[in-house]
């Protein structure tokens, strides 16, 4: 029963996300691939938009349960009907749905059995670790507990005197919803949230490359992304790593879409706003992800011709997860509690020159990248793959990279000038941050795949000048 109603919320989930996205661009209706593409990208705006919605009604009322469920049902209702009004009001007629050939039908098999598998492998990895791991007990589940019971006590989550006091709430947020929709605090909601986010992780890659690089590249780049053995197991861990890789993944999908499609252009950056605020709304980490990539794209915008008249719009998609991390950092959350709270200026300063740290910091990152590439066989294969797809190097392939870039640049020099005992401190946590850039790494190599064109998909021809609508073709 408690899946069952974790599934009705998944479904309310997506649904809330999707009907954002048809008010943002109704003229999705005259392009299905765009809204099937668009359509997997809801999942990670419904996830943002209800941790929000959770968020403000605590605050207000401090109660949950049925009368937070009762404010979802309304706000799901008004943004169907807005959705409903809006597409239907949309100027252009559905155009007729292009043919797949049996190549792209293999591929999609394949796909669907890969997902099937790993998803297989998933529950049993959840089910054998019914509780997470240590920081799923310690920090993200028991601020979910809080903010599921509510009450007066429930701001006690940023007292608790350890380091996951100033750390953003997306993930408690969403596992407390879950437990709204059970009506009891069951293993089940943490364990569903999992589900969630790596549908979010997987789908999203597949959906976005089919777009911007064709069939056999979206099969790949699932393919590479589940390569790596550890990441069911990190995912049953029921920590926030990789929910953060998911919505960092999102983000830069989107990103790329709005610099590559012209198409909907208005629709990806707000998708790229609300996903890199989402990031930021997950973890410390995604703070300085979203920092980055917002510098970024600021930049290639401005660089553009005409291209700062996308910047409000950006930004619009972008304000109601900041608006909620800026809410809770600065009302909540103590003055002294920060990543920066425990360091030592003068041991920084010293730490930075030590060339022991910064032997053993690349020592470690040397490990976990040859135990994450596994075979290299497979990598050899992409390549030559690749190189006779053709490479074409574009716009968001130079912004993935340096957000990748920076992202490890920011995790080593933390590690470099950190208080901390060093080998304590990446035998602790430097394979959960490879988790969130593991799956920036295996994405990267595919945009650089030259775009399908015509060979995965074949589009309807134009139609004759009788049968031809007011419309251009």
């Amino acid at each position: 029963m408690n899946w069952a109603l974790a599934i009705l919320c998944l479904l309310v989930t997506w649904g809330i996300g999707w009907c954002i996205v048809v008010i943002v661009s109704p003229q999705l209706r005259s392009d299905r691939q765009a809204a099937a593409v668009a359509g997997v990208f809801s999942l990670g705006l419904g996830i943002a938009a209800t941790s929000c919605c959770y968020w403000l009604w605590i605050n207000l009322l401090r109660t949950t349960g049925l009368p937070y469920l009762a404010l979802e049902a309304a706000l799901a209702i008004v943004l169907a009907g807005g959705g409903h009004v809006c597409w239907h009001r949309a100027q252009r007629p559905p155009l007729p749905a292009g043919r797949m050939r049996a190549q792209s039908w293999l591929i999609f098999l394949i796909i669907a059995a890969a997902m099937v598998v790993s998803f297989a492998g998933l529950l049993a990895a959840v089910m054998h670790h019914p509780h997470g791991g240590w920081d799923a007990w310690d920090a993200w589940n028991l601020k979910a507990k809080y903010l599921y019971f509510a009450g007066p006590v429930w701001t006690n989550i940023f007292h608790s005197g350890t380091n996951h006091d100033g750390y953003p709430l997306l993930l408690p947020l969403t596992v407390a919803r879950l437990w709204c929709y059970m009506g009891s605090d069951s293993v089940v909601g943490p364990q569903a949230a999992v589900v969630m986010f790596m549908l979010l992780l997987t789908l999203t890659p597949v959906a976005a490359m089919l777009m911007l690089r064709g069939a056999t590249a979206a099969m790949v780049s699932l393919l590479v992304l589940l390569s790596w053995q550890f990441l069911l197991v990190h995912a049953a861990m029921q920590y926030a790593d990789l929910p953060l890789a998911g919505m960092m993944v999102a983000a830069l999908l989107a990103t790329c879409a709005a610099l590559e499609v012209r198409e909907h252009a208005r629709l990806w950056y707000v998708v790229a706003g609300a996903l890199t605020a989402a990031a930021a709304w997950t973890k410390n980490e995604g703070i300085a992800f979203a920092l980055l990539l917002a510098v970024m794209v600021c930049a290639v915008m401005l660089l553009r011709r005409r291209g700062g008249r996308m910047l409000p719009v950006l930004l619009l998609g972008a304000a109601v997860p900041l608006i909620c991390l800026a809410w809770m950092k600065l009302q909540y959350v103590p003055a002294g509690v920060s990543p920066f709270s425990a360091l030592n200026p003068q041991k920084a300063w010293a730490n930075a020159f030590d060339a022991y740290r910064h032997v053993h910091i690349l020592r470690t990152l040397r490990f976990l990248f040859v135990h994450c590439m596994g075979g290299g066989w497979m990598w050899l294969a992409i390549v030559a793959w690749m190189l006779l797809r053709g490479l074409r190097v574009t716009a968001g392939f130079w912004v993935w990279l340096i957000a990748l870039l920076g992202q490890m640049t920011i995790y080593y020099l933390f590690y470099l000038i950190t208080s901390e005992r060093l080998e304590w401190h990446l035998h602790t946590s430097a394979m959960r941050l490879f988790t969130q850039v593991w799956p920036l790494l295996a994405l990267l190599p595919m945009l650089l795949v030259r775009p399908a064109g015509q060979l995965d998909y074949n589009p309807p021809p134009c139609p004759s000048a009788e049968e031809a609508s007011p419309a251009p073709c």
